[in-house]
This record gives C-alpha cells, sequence and structure tokens, in this order.
C-alpha cells in the first residue's frame, strides 16, 4: 500500500509530513482549562497571555515546522524549542499557579547538551560580518603596497579575483557552503564568545551563508577598487555595534513584570525550581 504524502511518524517531539520534520509539543492542560475559562467568562487574559498564543494554546498540540529533511538538523532544532516551550510553558503556570513546580526536562541520550543550545540571531551575525567586511577594506591598502602591485602585475590580479569572485558567486547560486569546514566555524563563534559545540545547527548554517556573502561582497570590492573606483571602507561597511545578547531567562522575567503580578508571584517564578 502506497504511504500517503501527510502520513506522519512521530519520534521524540518529531513527526514527519512527507519528506518534511515537524515538532509537537502537548500544551498542559492547565493552560488550556484556564484559556477556555476566562473565554467563557469574558475576562481579558492578554496581559498573561498575548491574544495570538491563546489561539496556539487552545490546541491540546502545537506543532511547528522544522523546515529540514535531515534529522540531525531535526533533532537539533527540537532541542531548541523544547527548551524554549517548556520554560514559556512553566512561566505562564507559575502566574496562573504560583505553588506550580516545573516539570524536570526531558534528556535525550543523544544530545547531552541540548537545553543549553544557542541560536546566534540574524542581526547579530549580520553585524559580525559587517564589521569584518569593514575592517577587510580598511586593511586592503596595506595588503596592496606589501603585494608591491604595478600597473604590469595588476591586470594578473584582476584575473584571479573575477575567477575567485566566479567561483564564490556559483556555489552561492546553488546554497554551496562546503568548503567552510566545521573548523572555520567553530574558530568564528569561539571568536565571538561562544562555545562551539553549544551552537545550534541552524545558526552555523546562517553563518556559513553569511561568511560566503560577506567574501563575495569583498571580492566585489575588491575589483571595483582594481579598476579605479573610490571604495571607502567606512561608507561601503560602516562598522556596527553588535546586538546585545539577551538570554530566554530574561526576557521571560521581563514578561513577569509586565504581568503586574504580586511581589510574592515574581520571587517564585524566578527562584530555581
Amino acid at each position: 500500500m502506497k504511504k500517503r504524502a501527510d502520513d506522519m511518524t512521530m519520534q521524540d517531539y518529531i513527526f514527519k509530513v512527507g519528506s518534511t520534520y515537524y515538532f509537537r509539543i502537548k500544551v498542559p492542560r492547565q493552560i488550556r482549562v484556564f484559556i477556555e475559562d476566562n473565554k467563557k467568562a469574558g475576562t481579558d487574559i492578554s496581559h498573561i497571555i498575548p491574544d495570538d498564543l491563546q489561539k496556539k494554546f487552545s490546541a491540546a498540540d502545537l506543532k511547528e515546522s522544522l523546515q529540514t529533511k535531515d534529522y540531525s538538523v531535526a533533532k537539533r532544532k527540537r532541542d531548541t524549542r523544547l527548551m524554549t516551550w517548556n520554560t514559556f510553558f512553566d512561566a505562564i503556570l507559575r502566574l496562573i499557579d504560583p505553588q506550580h513546580k516545573p516539570v524536570e526536562a526531558v534528556k535525550h541520550k543523544d544530545d547531552p547538551t541540548y537545553s543549553q543550545l544557542i541560536s546566534i540571531p540574524n542581526e547579530e551575525i549580520d553585524a559580525h560580518f559587517n564589521n569584518l567586511l569593514n575592517a577587510t577594506l580598511l586593511q586592503d591598502e596595506g595588503w596592496r603596497r606589501d603585494k608591491n602591485l604595478t600597473l604590469n602585475s595588476l591586470p594578473a590580479f584582476i584575473k584571479i579575483i573575477e575567477q575567485d569572485l566566479r567561483i564564490a558567486r556559483q556555489a552561492l547560486s546553488i546554497g554551496d557552503t562546503s568548503k567552510i569546514t566545521d573548523t572555520i566555524l567553530d574558530v568564528i563563534v569561539k571568536k565571538w564568545g561562544y562555545e562551539p559545540e553549544l551552537v545550534d545547527e541552524d545558526s552555523r548554517n546562517r553563518i556559513s551563508e553569511a561568511l560566503l556573502k560577506t567574501n563575495i561582497r569583498s571580492l566585489e570590492l575588491a575589483l571595483d577598487k582594481s579598476q579605479g573606483l573610490i571604495v571607502e571602507a567606512n561608507k561601503v561597511a560602516p562598522k556596527t555595534d553588535i546586538p546585545k545578547r539577551i538570554s530566554l531567562d530574561s526576557l521571560l522575567k521581563d514578561w513577569v513584570k509586565a504581568t503586574e503580578k504580586t511581589v510574592r508571584t515574581v520571587k517564585d517564578y524566578t527562584s530555581p525550581g
């Protein structure tokens, strides 16, 4: 019998629709009952649970596409979502019932550090690579002098840039970042202040793509400069501040503050389980 495209198999919070993996987690019954009871009573609870989340949490299960067909990538993305939603559910349950004790998170044997996985925001990745481009352009003059470029050697130099640029553009067109090894990625994220083994797969993929794009942009500007165009680093890629990192804990603490609950409730919420 032919298997239907929408047949689902479930394993450790992951299920598959067709060839794409999805994440599924049970919404705690107490939260669903709280939403339903207040809805019937006509009570506005948006200061506790935003309206869009009330719709999500009214269902028995919360489902999200992991946007990948690779099971190993799906597992890493599952771990990040599991940590986020369990923490968020616990925060809501503590607001509903200050006596609520967080349920101990499930720990997967094959992913010992799942609860510590980090997703690096696009804004931070973009800022880092913008500053790298800025630094590269500022160092370019000295580099050209060291290479003793002359009018005679310049055409050969331009040919090398054009060849490298063509290869990099071709790689980007098919999403091929295979030349960016795990070792290179580890060096990059470590320089940014992260432990490489704790950075999730999705972030590593986005960093690889951003690095390839930055390489292409630097080659394009090097070509412009070699052809006599004026390239000013601080105009083309002005240095930017790296966005301040905000942990999930801080976000949830701010959210609890915004609910205007009692000091006792906030204290219960922020104290260890």
